[in-house]
C-alpha cells in the first residue's frame, strides 16, 4: 500500500465527515460520516447494515462513502476500521438505526435527552458499559430494568430545558461517563 494514496485517500474521508457535520441543539457534533476502530463504538456497526469492505488505499473508497450519503440525505455511513488495510463500510438511515435501537432496548433516555443525539460518544459509552458490565450481574440487570421502567418521564423533562440539560450532564452523566470509561 502506498502510504501517499492512504494520506490523500484519508484526507478526503475526512473531507466528507467535515462536510457532513452539523451540531445538535446542545451544541454537539454529530457527523454522518462515523469513523470507528475495533473494539471501539460498536454499536454502530452493530446496528447498521454492512455495504462492502474496501481496502485502505482503494481509491475508489471515498466515492463510493459519497454515493451512499448523496443517494438518500438520511444515510449515515460508519467506516469501520478492521484493520491498517480494510475498512468495512456500513450505512444505513437514523430512523432505521432508532428502530434496532428500540428492538435491542438500547436507549440511554436521559443521555439522550442531555445530548440530544443517541450518536454522541458518551452515549455509546454509556450503552457499552450497560452490554459489557452490567448485564452480566443480577444487581445489574435489576438496575436496567428499574432505569427503563423510571428515567422516560425524566428524560422527557429534561429534554425540554436547556438548564437541565446542563445540570445532568455536569452532575451526572459527565462524572459517570468518565468512571466507567475506566471499566470497560
Amino acid at each position: 500500500m502506498s502510504n501517499q494514496n492512504y494520506e490523500e485517500i484519508s484526507k478526503k474521508i475526512y473531507e466528507l465527515r467535515s462536510r457532513y457535520t452539523t451540531f445538535s441543539t446542545s451544541g454537539e457534533e454529530i457527523s454522518r460520516v462515523l469513523l470507528t476502530k475495533p473494539d471501539t463504538d460498536y454499536i454502530y456497526k452493530e446496528l447498521y447494515p454492512f455495504v462492502k469492505t474496501y481496502k485502505a488505499d482503494d481509491p475508489q473508497f471515498p466515492y463510493e462513502v459519497e454515493r451512499l450519503l448523496k443517494e438518500n440525505k438520511e444515510n449515515n455511513v460508519v467506516l469501520y476500521q478492521k484493520s491498517n488495510l480494510e475498512i468495512e463500510v456500513y450505512c444505513g438511515t437514523m430512523q432505521s438505526f432508532k428502530q434496532k435501537v428500540e428492538q435491542k432496548s438500547s436507549a440511554c433516555f436521559i443521555a439522550t435527552a442531555v445530548y440530544g443525539s443517541p450518536f454522541v460518544k458518551e452515549v455509546i459509552i454509556l450503552q457499552n458499559f450497560r452490554d459489557k458490565v452490567l448485564v452480566r450481574t443480577l444487581l445489574g440487570r435489576l438496575f436496567i430494568t428499574a432505569y427503563y421502567r423510571l428515567s422516560p418521564p425524566f428524560a422527557r423533562l429534561i429534554s425540554q430545558s436547556e438548564i437541565l440539560k446542563k445540570m445532568v450532564k455536569a452532575t451526572i452523566i459527565s462524572p459517570l461517563v468518565r468512571l466507567v470509561k475506566n471499566n470497560l
